[in-house]
């Protein structure tokens, strides 16, 4: 597998395989998303709901991105890392016991010190995004609802690193153990089944 052109680095490791996502390449990802959304997205609710002109566009820019898309980021993160903490505390079998706080240059959030079954990891990276930001994405440009609308982008875009994760882990085994890295753009997978693996 090529690295140097790749999102993800693998290399297999002391017990287990490690995968890294390169920082620089996931901020232009966002930033892309982002503005994608911005533009892309706006024009496509300013076609539905309300007068499909540059003026119009340009208002609607203007009103919700300039002003509600900052609280809108505020409350996704507000609500996201509350949710993820509950995720990973229901896929470590409801207990503490391994828990830390972690805030650096690739995120902020709780993570888990032990292993944990893959399986019940990739809900963990899943139903956040889809909960605060593919449903509300989809209620508010099906209902007209503008700030629900921007609210459900913005989830999309602050879910990218944890949907291209989990895309990313896509060829590893359900019964696979995840371990945390040293930030949230790395971790080592342990195999557990390698007959799969051979068939």
């Amino acid at each position: 597998m090529k690295t140097s052109d790749s999102i993800l680095n693998s290399t297999l490791q002391a017990g287990g395989i490690e995968v890294k996502l390169s920082l620089r390449k996931m901020t232009l990802r966002i930033l892309f998303l982002y503005i994608l959304f911005m533009l892309a997205g706006s024009a496509a609710y300013v076609y539905i709901w309300e007068d499909m002109s540059a003026y119009g566009l340009g208002h609607y820019i203007g009103e919700f991105w300039g002003r509600h898309a900052l609280f809108a980021i505020f409350l996704v993160v507000l609500i996201y890392i509350p949710l993820q903490a509950v995720l990973l505390f229901v896929a470590n079998g409801c207990r503490l016991k391994g828990f830390r706080w972690r805030c650096n240059w690739a995120g902020a959030g709780v993570y888990l010190r032990n292993p944990i079954a893959l399986k019940s990891f990739r809900i963990v990276l899943l139903l956040p995004g889809i909960l605060l930001g593919v449903l509300p994405t989809l209620h508010g440009f099906c209902g007209g609802h503008p700030f629900v609308y921007i609210f459900g982008l913005v989830g999309i875009v602050s879910a990218s690193g944890d949907f291209t994760i989990w895309y990313k882990l896509r060829p590893f085994h359900d019964n696979d153990l995840y371990q945390a890295g040293r930030n949230d753009l790395q971790c080592t997978i342990i195999k557990r089944n390698f007959a799969s693996d051979t068939i």
